[in-house]
């Protein structure tokens, strides 16, 4: 009955959907207001860590490395981040989601809304040691990234090896690098503003372009990467702070 269900939602006509798909062409919509940094804002407002984003360009053949070289379970290598590497690997792989976000804010043009389930997703990463980076030292902890500041805000801190790992459903490759990504996503919104049944889908495919992102950005600058979406999820909500998002998938980068 859901397979019936899951297929048979690629057949089904909206509102919103252009008149040759026997839609409506409903030009309305309701931006996705961004209330998850405004939260995290009003709660760590001392605890933000500005990036460096005067990053040289990563070149067409950079990326056809790092999507060629790129594997699955190989080993962490034994080195340590390097200036600007959390800070390149952050700023690039999120060029497009920071492109349709500013769109969001800055125009009424409807498909900036709605050609995305980017405008949904969020990322977290956990950091195992310190780093210094732009003069400031950020401590082993768990932060939020706020891609339109190009900046870091501190959720809790401390080292999380054995919680992540744990929170990966015991998986210890999850939390064996030096950091792990976790993206997340507001479905209930989006799916508010994207009234299709087909939104689950899309933000799932959205997931995964923002993690291969990640994966391609973290293998240009030299590390192995580890993926799982086998994940605690009330847990791992919980470890997060997350109030109406849901995690969705680990990206492990050493």
């Amino acid at each position: 009955m859901f397979e019936f269900a899951h297929l048979s939602s690629r057949n089904l006509n909206y509102s919103d959907d252009p008149a040759y798909f026997n839609g409506l062409e409903n030009e309305s919509f309701e931006p996705i207001e961004n209330s998850k940094i405004k939260e995290i804002d009003e709660k760590n407002a001392s605890n933000y860590y500005y990036l460096n984003s005067d990053l040289d360009d990563i070149s067409g053949e950079d990326i056809l490395h790092g999507i060629i070289g790129r594997r699955s379970f190989q080993p962490f290598y034994k080195k340590e981040f390097n200036q600007n590497d959390i800070d390149s690997i952050l700023w690039f792989s999120n060029q497009y989601a920071r492109k349709r976000g500013t769109k969001i804010f800055e125009s009424s043009d409807r498909d900036s809304v709605y050609d995305s389930a980017f405008s949904a997703l969020h990322t977290y990463i956990v950091i195992y040691k310190d780093l210094l980076i732009l003069d400031q030292v950020l401590s082993a902890g768990c932060y939020y990234y706020d891609l339109n500041k190009h900046a870091l805000i501190l959720i809790r801190e401390g080292n999380y090896k054995k919680e992540v790992a744990k929170l990966a459903i015991g998986q210890k490759r999850a939390a064996g690098g030096l950091a792990t990504i976790i993206i997340a996503a507001d479905l209930e919104k989006y799916s508010t503003v994207y009234k299709h049944e087909r939104s689950y889908r899309n933000l799932l495919i959205n997931t995964a372009q923002l993690c291969q992102f990640y994966l391609v950005q973290a293998t240009i600058k030299g590390f192995n990467t580890f993926i799982t979406p086998a994940i605690l999820d009330e847990e791992m909500a919980d470890f997060l702070d997350l109030s109406d998002n849901i995690p969705l998938y680990i990206a492990a980068i050493g």
